[in-house]
């Protein structure tokens, strides 16, 4: 989370150009969904854009003959993401309290941690937003 699109899109372009490095010490490319309004996101994470992962999903289900619904469609998206990047009001976002809420199939996931970037710009009730997804 950050509490700009500019630094979320920043967060999302650095993860998709290097990657993480796991506990081995191994690089990886972990699966990014990001949230917010399509038209506050930049291009450069257009791909990872939870609208965009949902057409691409329905257009796939449609080709195996499998149904869902919009809302089932995003919960199982996010439920597929190594990591969701928002920004901190977007924390607030129905889908993600559905994933926290244990909604749907796979019920009780929650963040192991949040991430805020640029913590010291935001208002504490801005970071409280974000922070209830964590698991405690």
């Amino acid at each position: 989370c950050a509490p700009s699109n500019c630094a979320v899109d920043e967060i999302v372009a650095r993860v998709l150009r290097l990657g993480l490095v796991d506990t081995d010490g191994k690089v990886w490319q972990p699966t990014i969904v990001r949230l917010g309004p399509r038209d506050s996101v930049s291009e450069g994470s257009a791909a990872c854009h939870l609208e965009t992962k949902m057409q691409a999903r329905a257009a796939q289900e449609a080709r195996s003959a499998r149904s869902g619904g919009r809302d089932d469609g995003r919960v199982a998206v996010l439920r597929e993401a190594d990591i969701v990047c928002c920004t901190l009001v977007g924390a607030g976002v129905d889908s993600l309290s559905a994933l926290a809420d244990g909604a749907g199939e796979g019920a009780g996931k929650i963040f192991d941690a949040v991430v805020v970037d640029e913590a010291t710009q935001s208002c504490e009730a801005a970071l409280l937003v974000a922070l209830q997804h964590v698991h405690s």
